[in-house]
């Protein structure tokens, strides 16, 4: 008997989604547990698998900007016994439905998609501006349609301001920040640390390592660096629950990367554990993931600590929002050379960084937040602790 697909529920926050691409269309046979299309989420971009062995035959949600709801038939698929000749189909999709078109979309013809390719940033940027990828000429590998290619073809300017929809990941963060100005009474804790010797410490580390060992970035040691603290005073391995404190297991650090106009918070699990290169490891495969939108809603759930470093933008310093649950944030700035005096009427050139730990009033005092900052810097200017 035909079973309806519905648009599922893939993380504990979703209620909508935005269906980015299908990747089969009306008549392909799927084997379970094949993707059938490519999913957003207010967390990520997911792949959504056959739920059984069948053949597709309707497709009843085109492709779009358009949020669909959590439950809505999107596909319906006749099930059929698994054969040896069951084979994915991989396809590309058709563009957005017309205008004006009601939630009651009639199921879509397989001569309605044209087969187009195109890279996922290519279609998200025809998404959020309107433009259908069928009018473009692609100029990546195999006439692939790239964000290039989108870019080149706009206007140079227009005639009036636009309003794109906004994504389910853009809209989630609207509100978690809104929440946070709101609701979080945060305290900022600001000061420099000597950075020398850790930059000297991790170039050696980076110069020796052997083939295939990550490179270690100033980000993972300074990851690293706040997971030592956090195992050293753990009572700040908490949230605030509603109307209580939560306390955490594990030294979990949160490390906030930025993809295109959107922020995720990845997890690292367990940071100062292990040698720092698999730290490093983690991190780079972690944040290749997240600029890829490819990570699942479990890696970017937990943890009471937020790692968020600007300073390969040059900034200076800055006060970051600490957004719930989360109750420590270490907003991290650029490396910057430090004239002070050397004890003997001259001055000595040394470079700092400037550190700002926001707290949750709520969960965490400032004197025992000035005690966990004052640990960080420990850990980042006597860096052998890190490299141990």
């Amino acid at each position: 008997m035909p079973r309806d697909i519905l648009m599922p529920a893939l993380s504990p926050t979703m209620t909508e989604g935005r269906l980015l691409r299908w990747c089969v269309r009306p008549g392909a046979r799927v084997a379970k547990g094949a993707p059938l299309a490519e999913i957003e989420t207010d967390k990520a971009v997911m792949e959504f698998d056959a739920p059984e062995t069948g053949i597709i035959t309707e497709l009843h949600v085109p492709e779009g900007p358009a949020p669909i709801p959590v439950h809505r038939v999107i596909a319906r698929l006749d099930p059929v016994p698994a054969a040896p000749e069951i084979t994915t189909v991989i396809a590309a999709a058709k563009e957005a439905a017309p205008a004006g078109s009601s939630d009651a979309v009639a199921p879509l013809e397989s001569s309605d998609i044209p087969r187009v390719f195109a890279s996922p940033r290519a279609r998200r940027l025809a998404a959020e501006t309107g433009r259908a990828l069928a009018e473009l000429a692609g100029t990546g590998p195999g006439g692939r349609i790239i964000a290039a290619d989108l870019e080149a073809s706009e206007p140079a300017r227009r005639s009036a301001p636009t309003t794109p929809p906004l994504d389910p990941m853009r809209r989630a963060i609207a509100a978690r920040v809104s929440a946070a100005q709101r609701d979080v009474p945060q305290i900022h804790l600001r000061r420099r640390v000597t950075v020398d010797a850790l930059l000297a410490l991790r170039d050696a580390a980076n110069a020796t390592r052997s083939k295939g060992t990550a490179h270690a970035t100033l980000t993972a040691c300074i990851a690293r660096a706040a997971a030592m603290a956090l195992r050293d005073h753990p009572r700040h391995r908490a949230i605030w629950a509603g109307d209580r404190i939560t306390r955490l297991p594990g030294c979990d650090i949160a490390v906030a990367v930025a993809h295109g106009d959107d922020l995720t918070t990845p997890v690292l699990r367990a940071a100062d554990e292990g040698p720092l290169a698999r730290l490093a490891a983690a991190l780079n495969d972690t944040v290749s993931r997240a600029r890829a939108r490819r990570l699942t809603p479990a890696e970017m759930d937990g943890g009471s600590f937020i790692l968020s470093n600007l300073g390969m933008f040059d900034v200076e310093s800055f006060d970051g929002l600490l957004t719930p649950p989360r109750s420590a944030l270490l907003s991290v700035g650029a490396c910057r050379p430090v004239a002070r005096p050397d004890g003997a009427g001259g001055i000595d050139w040394v470079t700092q960084m400037a550190l700002t730990l926001t707290l949750d009033h709520r969960v965490i005092d400032g004197a025992p937040g000035a005690r966990l900052l004052a640990e960080i810097a420990r850990n980042l200017e006597e860096p052998e602790r890190i490299f141990s």
